[in-house]
Protein backbone atom coordinates (compact mmCIF):
# COMPACT_ATOMS: atom_id res chain seq x y z
CA UNK A 1 0.00 0.00 0.00
CA UNK A 2 1.30 3.45 -0.85
CA UNK A 3 0.62 6.80 0.80
CA UNK A 4 -2.07 7.82 -1.74
CA UNK A 5 -4.07 4.61 -1.13
CA UNK A 6 -3.66 5.04 2.63
CA UNK A 7 -4.89 8.66 2.54
CA UNK A 8 -8.15 7.53 0.90
CA UNK A 9 -8.94 5.47 4.00
CA UNK A 10 -9.03 8.15 6.68
CA UNK A 11 -10.94 11.35 7.37
CA UNK A 12 -9.36 14.38 9.10
CA UNK A 13 -11.24 15.44 12.24
CA UNK A 14 -10.95 19.27 12.41
CA UNK A 15 -11.35 19.73 16.18
CA UNK A 16 -8.71 17.29 17.39
CA UNK A 17 -6.47 17.04 14.34
CA UNK A 18 -6.87 13.26 14.35
CA UNK A 19 -7.06 11.35 11.08
CA UNK A 20 -9.88 8.89 11.81
CA UNK A 21 -9.54 5.50 10.14
CA UNK A 22 -12.54 4.70 7.92
CA UNK A 23 -11.69 1.05 7.32
CA UNK A 24 -12.37 -1.86 9.64
CA UNK A 25 -11.64 -1.58 13.35
CA UNK A 26 -10.58 -4.25 15.78
CA UNK A 27 -13.25 -5.34 18.23
CA UNK A 28 -10.73 -5.11 21.05
CA UNK A 29 -9.55 -1.55 21.59
CA UNK A 30 -11.00 0.09 18.45
CA UNK A 31 -7.73 0.18 16.51
CA UNK A 32 -7.93 0.52 12.73
CA UNK A 33 -7.12 -2.66 10.79
CA UNK A 34 -5.82 -3.00 7.23
CA UNK A 35 -4.80 -5.92 5.03
CA UNK A 36 -1.45 -5.50 3.27
CA UNK A 37 0.11 -8.36 1.34
CA UNK A 38 -2.17 -10.90 3.07
CA UNK A 39 -1.19 -9.57 6.52
CA UNK A 40 -3.67 -8.01 8.95
CA UNK A 41 -1.97 -4.90 10.37
CA UNK A 42 -2.96 -2.15 12.75
CA UNK A 43 -3.52 1.00 10.73
CA UNK A 44 -1.55 3.30 13.06
CA UNK A 45 1.52 1.06 12.75
CA UNK A 46 1.21 1.14 8.95
CA UNK A 47 0.88 4.96 9.10
CA UNK A 48 4.13 5.16 11.04
CA UNK A 49 5.93 2.94 8.56
CA UNK A 50 4.60 4.85 5.54
CA UNK A 51 5.37 8.34 6.86
CA UNK A 52 8.28 7.83 9.28
CA UNK A 53 10.00 4.55 8.39
CA UNK A 54 10.42 1.16 10.04
CA UNK A 55 9.48 0.54 13.67
CA UNK A 56 12.61 -0.37 15.68
CA UNK A 57 12.62 -3.91 17.13
CA UNK A 58 11.20 -4.06 20.65
CA UNK A 59 9.38 -0.73 20.22
CA UNK A 60 5.69 0.01 19.73
CA UNK A 61 3.73 2.87 18.15
CA UNK A 62 1.82 4.87 20.78
CA UNK A 63 -0.95 7.44 20.37
CA UNK A 64 -0.39 10.86 21.94
CA UNK A 65 -4.03 11.73 21.28
CA UNK A 66 -5.50 8.66 23.08
CA UNK A 67 -7.66 7.90 20.03
CA UNK A 68 -7.04 4.29 18.93
CA UNK A 69 -8.45 4.80 15.41
CA UNK A 70 -6.23 7.87 14.74
CA UNK A 71 -3.62 7.41 12.00
CA UNK A 72 -2.19 10.96 12.00
CA UNK A 73 1.60 10.47 12.04
CA UNK A 74 1.97 13.68 14.08
CA UNK A 75 -0.08 12.05 16.86
CA UNK A 76 2.06 8.89 16.91
CA UNK A 77 5.30 8.29 18.81
CA UNK A 78 7.64 5.34 19.22
CA UNK A 79 8.05 3.95 22.73
CA UNK A 80 8.23 0.84 24.86
CA UNK A 81 5.40 -1.15 26.41
CA UNK A 82 6.44 0.22 29.83
CA UNK A 83 6.22 3.82 28.56
CA UNK A 84 2.81 3.12 27.05
CA UNK A 85 1.55 1.63 30.33
CA UNK A 86 2.85 4.66 32.23
CA UNK A 87 1.13 6.96 29.71
CA UNK A 88 -2.14 5.02 30.09
CA UNK A 89 -1.97 5.32 33.89
CA UNK A 90 -1.26 9.07 33.75
CA UNK A 91 -4.19 9.61 31.38
CA UNK A 92 -6.48 7.25 33.35
CA UNK A 93 -7.00 4.95 30.33
CA UNK A 94 -6.40 1.73 32.23
CA UNK A 95 -9.07 -0.91 31.82
CA UNK A 96 -11.24 -0.99 34.87
CA UNK A 97 -11.32 -4.50 36.20
CA UNK A 98 -11.92 -6.29 39.41
CA UNK A 99 -9.26 -8.12 41.40
CA UNK A 100 -10.74 -11.43 40.29
CA UNK A 101 -9.28 -12.96 37.14
CA UNK A 102 -11.94 -13.34 34.45
CA UNK A 103 -14.45 -10.88 36.00
CA UNK A 104 -14.92 -7.40 34.50
CA UNK A 105 -17.39 -4.61 35.28
CA UNK A 106 -19.96 -4.04 32.55
CA UNK A 107 -22.64 -1.35 32.76
CA UNK A 108 -23.14 -1.68 36.51
CA UNK A 109 -22.99 -5.47 36.45
CA UNK A 110 -20.18 -8.02 36.11
CA UNK A 111 -19.21 -10.06 33.05
CA UNK A 112 -17.65 -13.49 33.55
CA UNK A 113 -15.10 -14.77 31.04
CA UNK A 114 -13.36 -18.10 30.70
CA UNK A 115 -10.49 -19.17 28.47
CA UNK A 116 -11.08 -21.72 25.78
CA UNK A 117 -10.40 -22.58 22.17
CA UNK A 118 -7.48 -20.17 21.98
CA UNK A 119 -9.57 -17.18 23.03
CA UNK A 120 -11.91 -15.77 25.63
CA UNK A 121 -15.48 -17.00 26.03
CA UNK A 122 -18.17 -14.86 27.67
CA UNK A 123 -19.96 -16.98 30.27
CA UNK A 124 -22.63 -14.40 31.08
CA UNK A 125 -23.31 -11.11 32.82
CA UNK A 126 -24.23 -11.16 36.52
CA UNK A 127 -25.62 -8.74 39.08
CA UNK A 128 -22.85 -9.24 41.61
CA UNK A 129 -19.11 -9.72 41.43
CA UNK A 130 -19.41 -12.82 43.64
CA UNK A 131 -21.84 -14.53 41.22
CA UNK A 132 -19.53 -13.85 38.25
CA UNK A 133 -16.47 -15.05 40.21
CA UNK A 134 -18.25 -18.28 41.15
CA UNK A 135 -19.12 -19.01 37.51
CA UNK A 136 -15.55 -18.31 36.36
CA UNK A 137 -14.18 -20.66 39.02
CA UNK A 138 -16.72 -23.39 38.21
CA UNK A 139 -15.95 -23.06 34.49
CA UNK A 140 -12.21 -23.43 35.17
CA UNK A 141 -12.82 -26.53 37.31
CA UNK A 142 -15.15 -28.09 34.72
CA UNK A 143 -12.73 -27.31 31.88
CA UNK A 144 -9.90 -28.90 33.84
CA UNK A 145 -12.11 -31.97 34.40
CA UNK A 146 -12.52 -32.34 30.61
CA UNK A 147 -8.90 -33.46 30.46
CA UNK A 148 -7.97 -34.35 26.88
CA UNK A 149 -11.26 -32.88 25.63
CA UNK A 150 -10.29 -29.42 26.93
CA UNK A 151 -9.19 -28.39 23.43
CA UNK A 152 -12.14 -30.03 21.66
CA UNK A 153 -14.31 -27.26 20.16
CA UNK A 154 -17.64 -29.07 20.60
CA UNK A 155 -16.93 -30.04 24.21
CA UNK A 156 -15.91 -26.52 25.23
CA UNK A 157 -18.89 -24.91 23.47
CA UNK A 158 -21.28 -27.37 25.17
CA UNK A 159 -19.62 -26.55 28.49
CA UNK A 160 -20.05 -22.82 27.89
CA UNK A 161 -23.70 -23.30 26.96
CA UNK A 162 -24.28 -25.22 30.19
CA UNK A 163 -22.85 -22.27 32.15
CA UNK A 164 -25.00 -19.74 30.33
CA UNK A 165 -28.08 -21.09 32.13
CA UNK A 166 -26.75 -20.56 35.66
CA UNK A 167 -28.34 -17.20 36.35
CA UNK A 168 -26.29 -14.97 34.08
CA UNK A 169 -28.13 -12.67 31.71
CA UNK A 170 -26.62 -12.48 28.27
CA UNK A 171 -28.20 -12.05 24.85
CA UNK A 172 -28.74 -15.64 23.69
CA UNK A 173 -27.58 -16.76 20.31
CA UNK A 174 -30.38 -16.63 17.80
CA UNK A 175 -29.32 -19.86 16.11
CA UNK A 176 -26.91 -22.50 17.31
CA UNK A 177 -25.04 -24.79 14.96
CA UNK A 178 -26.49 -28.33 15.09
CA UNK A 179 -23.24 -29.84 16.40
CA UNK A 180 -23.26 -27.75 19.61
CA UNK A 181 -26.91 -27.89 20.61
CA UNK A 182 -27.23 -29.18 24.18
Amino acid sequence: MNIAEFEERYCPEPNSGCFLWLGPWSAKGGYGRVMVAHQNLRAHRLAWELYRGPIPPGEIVMHRCDTPCCVNPDHLVIGTVAENNQHKALRDRCKRKTKIRGVYPRRGRFAAYGCGLGGTLCLGVFDTEAQAAEIVERFRDARYALGPLANNREAVLRLRLSFRGLGGRHRPWTKLPDEVKP
